[in-house]
């Protein structure tokens, strides 16, 4: 089996070693006896998504966020069917913005994808925190830093419910489609969720496969201590 995954605009969306995400799920495919391909692409690519099994996209800085918008509108369509077709679409960071309908920076307002409804808009004050918080999508809590100056209104399906325990949810997921300003990275600090989108990505490439054990042991520790420490720290 092969699998290949597109780490989109890997030199522009750099920031807080978020390319994490896409080793620890390269690894953990490997482990399993898949063939995986990582492309590493940008605004002086084309961009294939009939391809590609999984597209990944991390956290830039303004300037950067505006070159990314620029070149991913050519792919709207492909972008919406990728969706549509329910693979894997996971932006950590600010760059789930472009996927919305506005970006109303201190200087400027640009016009995104448009492919959800929510606009962003930057913070007075900038938002920095550990996180736990509920998913819909596994019975653990995610854990993960928060580091943003914006946030949107969101009015679909939040990814993140119940911030450390507080009525505050955020993000998007729609299908296969993650968005989300927690940061960690995202998968490296998660394995449950990291184990879940292994055995979904592999299922949907074929359903016959067997799979061996998952073994995540030394991020489970990792994962464990971090939440015990949050509760003595509460």
């Amino acid at each position: 089996m092969k699998i290949t995954i597109a780490h989109l605009y890997y030199d522009l969306l750099n920031l807080y070693g978020e390319c994490g995400n896409v080793r620890i799920l390269k690894k953990i495919l490997e482990e399993q006896n898949v063939d995986v391909v990582v492309k590493f692409l940008t605004v002086d690519d084309k961009l294939n998504f009939e391809d590609y099994d999984f597209v990944y996209m991390g956290m830039g800085i303004e300037d950067n966020l505006k070159i990314v918008n620029k070149h991913l509108k050519k792919y709207k369509k492909d972008i919406q069917k990728y969706i549509e077709d329910g693979k894997y679409f996971i932006c950590t960071g600010n760059s789930y913005e472009l996927f919305g309908k506005e970006i109303a920076f201190e200087s400027e307002t640009i016009k995104t994808l448009g492919i959800f409804d929510y606009k962003s808009k930057i913070l007075e004050e900038r938002k920095i925190m550990e996180i736990s918080a509920k998913t819909d999508m596994i019975d653990k809590e995610l854990i993960g830093f928060m580091n943003t100056g914006s946030t949107n209104d969101n009015k679909k399906e939040n990814f993140l419910k119940n911030i450390n325990n507080t009525d505050e949810n955020e993000g998007i997921i729609y299908k296969h489609f993650i968005g989300t300003y927690l940061i960690g990275p995202l998968l490296v600090r998660n394995p449950e969720l990291l184990k879940l989108i292994v055995k979904q990505i592999i299922k949907e490439k074929d359903s016959k496969y067997r799979l061996k054990k998952i073994n995540l042991d030394f991020l489970e520790k990792a994962y464990n201590d971090c939440l015990e420490r949050r509760k003595q720290l509460i």
